[in-house]
């Protein structure tokens, strides 16, 4: 007997959190904008991880999100 374990399928964003409090373009969320975020839920992306660099005494924050691929998408 054989078996079929299916893997389910993601697909990735990553935006840019800027300081400034706009949004300056569908990749860059201001501050923890809970508006944006709660749209990106609707959507279907699940927050992950915010992975924090810096560079020349700059601090950046960058959110990763998923969602789940279907077979609409």
């Amino acid at each position: 007997r054989t078996r079929c374990i299916l893997m389910k399928k993601f697909e990735y964003k990553s935006c840019y959190v800027g300081d400034k409090g706009q949004l300056e373009s569908d990749l860059i969320i201001s501050g923890v904008n809970e508006t944006k975020l709660n749209e990106l839920g609707k959507e279907g992306w699940e927050l992950v991880n915010i992975i924090k660099t810096e560079e020349e005494r700059r601090t950046n924050l960058t959110a990763i999100f998923k969602r789940e691929l279907t077979n609409k998408s």
